[in-house]
């Protein structure tokens, strides 16, 4: 790729997970911006240390458990990294991606923090320190820790810039991209707040706001309310990116230099840096929408960066402002997650297509006039569709570091464009405990039944790429809503079986299913939706056809045509088809048979799954065998009772030519075949004796004499086979034991006459496999309801393919479903379309609060109020604009009042910075009257120590 090209590159966002103040969650967060509902607390009602501040109620809460991680180590780590391995865990998955495949990948990993408070309370206590105090503390060990844990071997950093620290994370991590350093990368910033010192700085300097609110751009700001939170994004190129919420376009960082002040924010700083960022992002600043300002609520901040946007914005506004906003407004200053709240409130505004009305239009700061060419939101409005959106945001800094960055709404692409019969879908779940089991159950319930609608395809595909690698596991198979809210609701309260009765590894055994079990339509809707059953099953066809002279799938599935599974030559191929094509999709869902079973017609199948013959071999011998029984007069039938073969004998012995027993499928369950009479004959003796009994849908007595003019011709045909020794367990039907021996055409021959020895066969199959599962490859559940009556020892699980009829998929995938609960290794990846918008709720991690006691005796000492000193007022002195001017100076400076020279310049000489500013002007306005007090905007403006002496004795005239 060209440099400028891959300078160039857009980056796109397709996970985001966060904790901020009132909101655990994107969604939660999405849902406090959109209500415009502030979070804040006052200190008299759940501040944390008496004071009011933007609180999350989980900033001790870890699962330490579910990564792998000690009691003693998650004790000794800082919140911080605990609230990024979850947030992170939640980023990845929410871009439908399960974090355990990006192990020894190249994603980097980039933290933007600036708070190390745990350090500073914990690492003084010398006497417990032990090895793990360093990789519990430390900026560094933020991002080191989740590049360990992930085992992610991409770039690895943590960026401390004061209050732009998240988004300058997030510039680094957008050029690492580009230069192809990492194909993943994991962008987040976190804030939490454990001492109250910067709290009281921020009170000592003035920049706390007094009533505990924090005012973006309103007349009425003055000043910062902290807040802390955590906010994580995975980003990816955007040419390979599924569903992104937004696209970056462009990022730009600087620094004001020797401007005014280390600490004053830079109005030309903060100009250069957007032009930077538009100009990178080909867009002209009409052409941005909306901007996610800074605005902390600051007297100088909101003042300076609304200069800076008008200047920039003003030239093309013509009366179409760009509108702005602060999410500080809503839950305070989270300080190094900032940039990282401001960036997911606009990327979930682009995926909503809402922007929100500004908290405080109705009271816009003095410098918002009508002719601004930038605004406040002052009524919620929905982005128009189909037009390319454009929104920025700003984060700013506490020494000067400024950053911008450009996105761009994306448009949503089709999901899940796939088969188009589909009556039922597979839903997977998993936890790290049954706890989280029921709670990840309960979560999904709570927001399906709040979303009213979903695409329930796009949300199975998401359950299987997210939930199904946890060892506490349910599936759920749904065709709509609210059968599958009935479901989770069930495992939520344990109310739903749990019951696991083999181990994960239990040899797997095929059983298919004889004559009698098709019908018109069988395999319909399978073909529609599986490509492997689909593909095996014109494999199938194709090899039929020049044996049939005609096409097979026409008369499995066309009504029309069904009259022809009344042959023989069309039903056993139809039979064979289906079994086969079944075979292949089991196969693709990794489940593969160590033994087979086969019954009747059904035996062909197992013995191709074998390897005893070629597909074409086997084709070619169920053709030749239906063909030849086609050939004999119709008119044979057969019987299924409920029976052993006791009653039946006379007439078996008396009625030799024309009935014979045909299988023995139970201890009380047999079938008779013969001839009309002959079975008319047999109804009579079962009802006679009072035993269950019915005849079956077939086309000829089966298994019976009434075969033996077919012997000689099919044996012939069969000795031009080469018939090889089976390579899986094979339980055979004809001899009732497991053989092992060549399957050669003598054997082929006499199965087409002698009875079928099912329960022998698996009998034998039993003392052979202690524990199984048993899947019946068939159209219908014949053999799996004869081997739960078996006497079989109990620990075999029994599943069906199919069984109610042509249009049954869910059969098949409630079969999936508890071979995924006995934690068998599925592979489903054809079972789904692509992960599409569909969200789930985040991972439900078993959250303990985790508090290390000498940090927690540490905490409660700072619990205390701190007072805040004031001026020492002589209240009887009059008021000295210069006096009062020197002195303040003198104690902002912490230098004589001599040093102070009239003529000296506030900024460049005296170094008089913006939070010193700020605190020489609440010193100098205790001695005046509201209504006399110095204004924030003339003390910016005034230049020199004498300038500003004449200033403050024209206020003291009363």
């Amino acid at each position: 790729m060209h440099k400028k090209e891959q300078r160039m590159e857009r980056i796109a966002i397709v996970g985001i997970s966060c904790q901020f103040p009132g909101a655990d969650n994107p969604q939660a967060f999405w849902n406090l911006i959109r209500d415009n509902r502030v979070a804040v607390r006052d200190g008299a009602h759940g501040g944390r240390f008496g004071r009011a501040g933007g609180y999350i109620d989980s900033v001790e809460e870890f699962d330490a458990n579910f990564f792998g991680i000690s009691a003693r180590e998650a004790q000794l780590m800082d919140p911080q990294q605990r609230l990024l391995l979850q947030n992170a865990w939640h980023a990845i998955e929410d871009a439908g991606i399960a974090p355990h495949t990006l192990r020894g990948s190249r994603t980097g990993v980039f933290v933007g923090a600036m708070s190390n408070d745990w350090a500073h309370i914990y690492l003084p206590d010398t006497d417990n320190l032990n090895s793990q105090t360093v990789t519990g503390n430390g900026l560094a060990l933020l991002a080191n820790r989740l590049s360990y844990q992930f085992d992610f071997k991409g770039p690895s950093l943590t960026l401390d810039s004061a209050c732009s620290s998240s988004l300058v994370a997030l510039h680094y991590a957008i050029h690492s991209l580009r230069a192809g350093e990492c194909d993943y990368a994991l962008v987040a910033g976190v804030n939490a707040i454990v001492t109250p010192t910067l709290q009281v700085f921020y009170q000592r300097a003035g920049l706390a706001a007094a009533d505990g609110r924090c005012k973006p751009f309103s007349r009425d700001g003055d000043g910062i309310v902290r807040a802390e939170g955590v906010g994580v994004v995975l980003m990816c190129r955007a040419d390979v990116a599924s569903q992104p919420y937004a696209v970056v376009r462009a990022c730009a960082v600087n620094h004001g230099g020797r401007a005014n002040g280390l600490t004053a924010p830079s109005r030309f700083a903060q100009e250069s840096v957007l032009a930077q960022s538009y100009a990178l992002a080909g867009l002209a600043p009409a052409q941005i929408g909306y901007i996610e300002c800074h605005g902390t609520g600051t007297q100088l901040g909101d003042h300076i960066e609304l200069r800076a946007l008008q200047s920039v914005h003003g030239a093309e506004a013509r009366g179409n402002p760009c509108h702005i906003g602060s999410i500080k407004g809503l839950i305070g200053h989270t300080e190094a997650a900032a940039g990282m709240a401001g960036l997911i409130k606009v990327a979930l505004m682009l995926r909503h297509g809402h922007v929100p009305a500004s908290l405080h239009a109705d009271a816009p700061h003095p410098v918002l006039t009508d002719e601004s060419p930038v605004q406040l939101v002052a009524r919620a409005y929905d982005l128009p569709v189909g037009e390319p959106i454009f929104m920025s945001l700003s984060a700013f800094g506490l020494g000067g570091t400024n950053a911008h960055v450009v996105l761009e709404r994306t448009m949503p692409t089709a999901t899940c464009e796939r088969y188009p019969a589909s009556n039922a879908e597979l839903f997977l779940l998993s936890g790290h405990t049954p706890a989280a089991l029921a709670a990840e159950a309960a979560n999904l319930a709570a927001q399906l039944r709040a979303a009213g609608r979903v695409n329930l395809p796009a949300l199975a595909a998401r359950s299987h790429a997210l939930r199904r690698f946890q060892p506490h596991r349910e599936a759920l198979v749904a065709g709509d809503c609210d059968a599958l809210c009935a479901g989770l609701e069930a495992l939520a309260s344990e109310s739903a079986p749990h019951d696991v009765s083999v181990e994960p590894n239990a040899p797997v055994v095929f059983l298919f299913t004889g004559d009698g079990s098709q019908y018109p339509g069988m395999g319909r809707a399978l073909y529609a939706r599986h490509a492997a059953f689909r593909q095996a099953a014109d494999a199938c066809d194709a090899l039929f056809q020049p044996l049939l002279g005609q096409a097979l799938l026409p008369v499995m599935f066309d009504a029309n045509l069904a009259g022809l599974l009344g042959h023989a030559r069309f039903a056993q191929a139809a039979l064979f088809t289906f079994e086969y094509a079944m075979a292949q999709l089991w196969f693709s869902h990794g489940v593969k048979p160590q033994a087979v079973i086969g019954h009747g017609t059904g035996e062909f199948a197992a013995a191709c799954l074998a390897s005893v013959f070629t597909l074409a071999e086997a084709v070619s011998l169920v053709a030749k065998r239906a063909q030849l029984i086609d050939g004999i007069p119709v008119g044979g039938q057969m019987l299924a009772v409920n029976s052993d073969v006791q009653p039946f004998v006379p007439l078996l012995e008396s009625r030799h030519q024309t009935l014979a027993v045909a299988a023995v499928n139970g201890h009380q369950n047999l079938v008779l075949s013969g001839s009309a009479d002959a079975i008319a004959a047999a109804c009579a003796q079962a009802e006679g004796f009072a035993l269950r009994h019915r005849r079956l849908d077939v086309t000829h007595a089966f298994h019976s004499p009434l075969m033996a003019p077919v012997l000689a011709d099919f044996q012939q045909h069969c000795r031009g086979i080469a018939f090889r020794r089976p390579r899986l367990r094979y339980a055979s039907t004809l001899t009732g034991t497991m053989f092992d021996g060549v399957l050669n055409a003598e054997y082929w021959t006499r199965q087409t006459v002698e009875p079928i020895k099912f329960l022998a066969a698996l009998q034998q199959l039993g003392m052979d496999v202690r524990q199984a599962v048993g899947i019946e490859v068939g159209p219908s559940a014949v053999l799996t309801a004869l081997a739960l009556r078996s006497g079989l020892p109990q620990k075999t699980l029994w599943l069906p393919s199919v069984q109610t009829g042509p249009e049954d998929t869910s059969s098949h995938l409630e079969s999936l479903a508890a071979l995924f609960r006995a934690g068998r290794r599925l592979q489903l990846d054809g079972l789904y379309g692509p992960v599409g918008e569909e969200r789930l709720p985040p991972y439900a991690f078993a959250r303990e609060r985790i508090v290390h006691e000498g940090v927690r005796d540490t905490m409660r000492q700072h619990i205390a109020t701190v007072s805040v000193p004031r001026p020492d007022m002589a209240a009887q002195e009059p008021v000295n604009g210069t006096r009062l001017t020197y002195r303040y100076l003198s104690a902002v400076l912490a230098c004589s009042v001599e040093a102070i020279a009239a003529e000296a310049r506030l900024s460049e000489d005296l170094g008089l910075d913006s939070i010193t500013l700020v605190e020489l002007i609440e010193n100098l306005n205790s001695h005046l009257p509201p209504e006399r007090a110095l204004r924030f905007e003339d003390a910016i403006g005034i230049s020199t120590v004498g300038d500003l002496c004449e200033h403050m004795d024209a206020l003291a005239i009363i």
